[in-house]
């Protein structure tokens, strides 16, 4: 990385109010992206950046509630405020587990990680 590089590089982190993705690019035009603190696969990454750039709408018919894409590309705004991401929508519908008390959220990523990795 040169000077100009890694300043511009800096620069982005320090102002950004969103967060930031870096594509690395090698010699054979492969994309390379990874996780280490969750160990998540490339598959897996992509996958949870495309539900939070899925927009729809959530529909509720009796007891049935399902989601109905409305935008049909990925956008990482919110195109209109009656739109739901897929990612929102999937964590209504199955809540994340609370943390127990005492445990922190790197305990938690650690136990995942070591869970992935047996």
């Amino acid at each position: 990385i040169n000077a100009e590089y890694g300043d511009i590089i800096f620069y982005l982190f320090m102002t950004s109010t969103q967060p930031l993705l870096f594509l690395h690019f090698d010699v054979n035009k492969t994309i390379l992206i990874g996780d280490s603190a969750t160990n998540m696969s490339s598959e897996d990454i992509i996958k949870s950046m495309l539900v939070d750039m899925a927009w729809g709408t959530k529909n509720i018919s009796g007891e049935s509630v399902t989601w109905e894409p409305r935008v049909f590309y990925p956008c990482f705004e919110r195109p209109s405020p009656d739109l739901i991401s897929y990612f929102d929508f999937l964590s209504e519908i199955f809540p994340f587990p609370k943390l127990p008390e005492g445990t922190s959220q790197e305990d938690a990523k650690r136990s995942t990680s070591e869970t992935k990795q047996k």
